[in-house]
């Protein structure tokens, strides 16, 4: 495939190590992984150490005058790319489609959706998904859910929507030889993300194990330069009734994560929302974590059988599931073999990328 790949990310995404999020990530991992990596071309708003570096275009906004910032993201980027047949695949932004159809007509266009198309501007009702399907070449989701959740109410057979899961790269993300009794919650300090269960789970469960801990990493924002939410303030509130048994990182750096997750038994990440297919899950199976989960969105998809999940979202069942983890160690090693095993067998990047690649290549490269 000789043609050129533009992905142009969402004009607020930093794709940077330091504060970037979870899309600026994922489009990392792919285009890192993918073989054709040096046809590549990610544009994206000014940073300083960006990724890939030698992909990266920054992208200046074009002067006030040509509209809001997301018009003037577009033009600039619309004057960045060479006016010739190739790729144009747009992360999260079904707004772009149109724009980026009417500057370059003969480009194949991808629409790449992270989160539900249907919270999103120019795709929040089925008429709109419909106009979008014929405008791009083809779409693809995160997960199953996501797919479900663009093609709803739409007619046809959906065949121009297709699936490619998130990974992580299952050598890099590897068990530490020597795990601790802790049990770690990997994420952002939101209410969706239910770290406030696992608290109120610990104090239940801990004084019954007292060589366990739980260690909550993570903050609100992509930084450590925010104040504490509402949030945090209350699981450090939380956290600090169980005494040593507890630790609250606030945001620590993606490295640091990792690390948190290689020695830890248990990973309880217990999404109170349908989250589409989170990084977080994949990278605490490849690190040899016992997965206590929630059966939201695309987390069965990407979990299968290896997770342990909840019955009900609440505290008594969060501590109900990590008993028996916690008083049997042969239950406890049985669940973090087959979490590493599923996540080696089943999402390692290198598989997910030669999947995105085999889409560009049939459905995306010109004939």
């Amino acid at each position: 495939m000789a043609e050129r790949i533009h992905i142009i990310l969402p004009h607020r995404e930093r794709f940077t190590r330091h504060g970037g999020g979870a899309i600026a990530s994922v489009v990392r991992m792919f285009s890192t992984h993918s073989r054709y990596r040096e046809a590549i071309a990610i544009y994206g708003r000014g940073v300083e150490q960006p990724y890939l570096q030698e992909n990266f275009r920054s992208v200046r906004l074009a002067p006030v005058w040509h509209g809001n910032r997301r018009t003037r993201y577009l033009k600039r980027i619309g004057r960045m790319i060479p006016r010739e047949d190739g790729i144009i695949e747009i992360h999260n932004r079904p707004e772009y489609v149109a724009p980026m159809k009417r500057i370059f007509p003969r480009a194949r266009i991808a629409l790449y959706l992270h989160n539900d198309p249907q919270s999103m501007r120019m795709a929040g009702d089925r008429h709109a998904r419909a106009r979008l399907l014929e405008q791009c070449d083809v779409v693809v989701t995160v997960s199953e859910y996501i797919r479900g959740r663009m093609l709803e109410g739409v007619a046809g057979d959906g065949d121009g929507v297709v699936v490619v899961h998130n990974g992580v790269d299952t050598r890099e993300i590897t068990p530490a030889p020597h795990k601790r009794k802790d049990i770690v919650f990997v994420g952002r300090m939101i209410p969706d993300k239910g770290a406030m269960l696992l608290l109120d789970a610990a104090a239940r469960l801990l004084p019954a194990f007292p060589d366990w801990r739980v260690v909550i990493v993570g903050g609100r924002y992509f930084s450590d330069k925010k104040r504490p939410s509402e949030y945090e303030r209350a699981a450090m509130e939380r956290a600090a009734g169980l005494g040593d048994q507890a630790l609250v990182t606030g945001y620590v750096s993606h490295d640091a994560a990792i690390d948190y997750l290689r020695h830890a038994a248990v990973a309880v990440l217990p999404s109170l929302w349908e989250d589409p297919c989170p990084v977080s899950h994949i990278e605490a199976m490849s690190a040899g974590c016992a997965l206590v989960t929630t059966k939201r969105g695309g987390i069965p998809e990407i979990a299968g059988g290896a997770a342990t999940y909840l019955r009900e979202e609440s505290s008594r069942e969060v501590a109900r599931v990590l008993e028996p983890l916690l008083a049997d160690p042969g239950l406890l090693l049985e669940r973090q073999a087959a979490c590493r095993q599923h996540a080696e067998a089943h999402l390692d990047i290198r598989v997910m990328a030669g999947r995105l690649d085999d889409i560009r290549r049939e459905r995306l490269a010109a004939s």
